[in-house]
């Protein structure tokens, strides 16, 4: 993540299996003391809640618009390498926002997860990269970074 970010990126982390991994306190212990993608779905913090866990805001397309992130990444937690369409680590209701809102631009598997770097604008219908629903088509490239078929574009890991 730290490759190529930008002022104002925004970060969405997976619905499922993050806080049993805690993920995103793992992205807040390797970006300690350096700028961090804001948790653009974060509702009540943990800390206001008296509990282990941040909790997601109950309305995702109202948070999505409050963000105004032109970039997100999707941290979804996944097998290493697994291609898998991001959106699916997430609430159905959350993904639907989310992809009328962004694109995936390209994706990197790291120990355990899938970062995916989305860029404002909604995903074409039937491209590659999670159009309808369907499973991403990858073309592999070396350290497990692959790009979406879509949107090949030149540029460093997600």
């Amino acid at each position: 993540m730290r490759a190529g970010r930008r002022p104002g990126d925004g970060i969405v982390y997976s619905a499922v299996d993050q806080r049993l991994w805690h993920v995103d306190a793992g992205v807040e212990y390797y970006l300690r003391g350096e700028p961090r993608p804001r948790d653009i779905l974060a509702g009540r913090t943990a800390e206001d809640r008296d509990d282990l866990w941040t909790y997601d805001c109950s309305a995702p397309a109202a948070c999505l618009d409050a963000a105004d992130a032109d970039r997100v990444r999707l941290v979804a937690v996944v097998p290493r390498g697994t291609p898998v369409d991001p959106f699916t680590a997430l609430l159905p209701s959350t993904a639907e926002e989310l992809r009328a809102r962004y694109h995936v631009v390209r994706g990197t598997a790291v120990a355990g997860a899938y970062v995916s770097l989305l860029e404002r604008g909604p995903t074409p219908p039937g491209t590659a990269c999670g159009g309808n629903g369907r499973t991403p088509e990858r073309r592999w490239a070396p350290r497990g970074e692959d790009r979406c078929a879509a949107g090949d574009r030149a540029g460093g890991p997600a």
